[in-house]
């Protein structure tokens, strides 16, 4: 069920009526229906994925509990190490088996075989990436003693399952989301409002900006190699939009959707395109799944706490495996690894630290500030190629559009999508400072709601053809 759909438009008044007004002071039925829910969110999609996502809670529920339990520490390694297998095991074999059988073939080619070897259709599990981390997450905790295991079966499986995060996350924490399913909820007026901002500026994000971006930029990456310089621009411009919007807006409005059920959300997007250098960028983008990758592969590597070159490796092996998860194929290692290296420069200046504030309370900032944001931007921007491309090839070739004098002629796609984008980046820099654009309680009512109708308009306009979220496909 995808949360620009009339099915959820449908599926979530229902939803939140029956949870508030029916089972509003029943803490364990709430979560028995948000459990149904959760599962008719998903199984409108594929019923039979879901022995999956119950088959990974009742493993791990039930692994969590023995790792607390066992004394012997050869044997307590011995299960975490088996439940990491378990985990990963139906993620690697879903997502990376055409993967690796084409990089065999690949390698053999490279010795001198010329094998001609057929790859599977195999239909990807939506969020399996999302709720496998979630897991691991929860079995790494519990096996380092920084949680406890949960003993409560349906909580665990609520946490598991919850489906504002379930396809495409946030990967929210155990000791923050099973902690606020555990607890009993009270209707917060002040958050579900919030929430509802939220989910507006999340649509809005994705109808009007990305969908909007998307039809140009599709058209780019397909043709062009019959289009001149100034479209491969503009095509790359647009990506660049186009994904933080589609990602983003999910977000939003997963996190919006959350804050209706009474679970207060962490930040997944904070802005990330003000950034002034790519440390700065990584600690906003997709903020849970870089902090997943920080906290489990880069700090058990050594993390900075070492050597230059044993830090760049931490670097670079933490950025290849998220450009894996990303996807199964080599522009995916390629885009990691070239976010890994444009670290290199920061570590040997000693300049990498987590800078929450993007600039001060000024509307204007400092030219050297403006410099870094557009230089971080630009190259962003070009790793996406890599990460939008079919092959290596496809994104070389790409690249290889720029170095025309075409690049100075008028383009002959569309351009209307950048008055989208200056108005969109705008309407972020003035809301910089907080979770999301729509929190300007200080305007006055008439000019917040004539704020929110305006964007209910631009919605309803563009919406057409359901069309779905970049993320689900990893």
């Amino acid at each position: 069920m995808l949360f620009n759909s009339l099915e959820f438009a449908i599926f979530l008044p229902i939803v939140f009526i029956i949870y508030w007004l029916v089972l509003g002071k029943r803490h364990y039925l709430q979560n028995i229906f948000l459990l149904l829910s959760s599962y008719i969110f998903y199984g409108l999609w594929n019923w039979y994925f879901l022995i999956l996502i119950i088959f990974n809670s009742l493993i791990n529920f039930i692994v969590g509990i023995k790792l607390e339990k066992i004394d012997n520490p050869l044997l307590r390694k011995g299960l975490f190490f088996l439940a990491i297998i378990i985990n990963l095991t139906p993620l690697i074999l879903f997502k990376y088996t055409n993967f690796l059988i084409e990089s065999f073939s690949d390698l053999l080619s490279l010795v001198g075989f010329n094998v001609h070897i057929t790859t599977l259709y195999i239909l990807l599990p939506l969020g399996i990436s999302f709720y496998t981390f979630k897991t691991l997450s929860y079995i790494i905790d519990v096996y380092t003693q920084k949680i406890k295991a949960s003993t409560n079966i349906l909580s665990f499986f609520v946490y598991v399952s919850f489906f504002p995060q379930l396809i495409a996350g946030p990967i929210e924490r155990a000791s923050s989301l099973l902690t606020q399913i555990n607890k009993e909820r009270k209707f917060n007026y002040n958050l579900t409002v919030d929430g509802m901002r939220q989910i507006l500026w999340g649509l809005f994000q994705k109808i009007v900006i990305a969908d909007t971006l998307a039809k140009t930029a599709n058209i780019v990456f397909t043709n062009h190699t019959n289009m001149i310089g100034s479209d491969h621009i503009i095509g790359i411009l647009y990506f660049t939009f186009q994904i933080y919007c589609d990602f983003a807006g999910y977000s939003n409005i997963s996190i919006g959707v959350s804050k209706l059920l009474g679970f207060p959300s962490i930040q997944n997007f904070n802005y990330p395109y003000f950034s002034k250098n790519i440390a700065e960028f990584w600690n906003k983008w997709h903020i849970s799944l870089s902090h997943w990758f920080r906290d489990y592969i880069f700090i058990p590597l050594g993390g900075n706490r070492c050597k230059n070159l044993k830090y760049i490796r931490n670097i670079i092996v933490t950025f290849a495996l998220s450009g894996l998860w990303h996807g199964s194929g080599y522009t995916y290692l390629v885009w990691g690894i070239l976010n890994g290296i444009y670290y290199i420069p920061l570590i040997f200046h000693k300049i990498i630290k987590k800078e929450n504030n993007i600039t001060n309370n000024s509307t204007i900032i400092s030219i050297k500030k403006f410099l870094q944001i557009i230089s971080t931007f630009v190259m962003i921007s070009f790793a996406w190629i890599f990460f939008r491309a079919e092959s290596i090839t496809d994104a070389l070739l790409y690249i290889q559009g720029f170095w025309t004098t075409s690049i100075f002629e008028k383009p002959t796609v569309s351009t209307i999508g950048i008055i989208f984008i200056i108005v969109f980046v705008v309407i972020e820099w003035n809301g910089r400072h907080k979770e999301h654009p729509l929190q300007m309680e200080k305007l006055p009512a008439i000019v917040r709601y004539g704020i929110y109708y305006a964007l209910l308009a631009l919605i309803f306009f563009y919406s057409g053809t359901e069309s779905s979220f970049i993320y689900f496909k990893f």
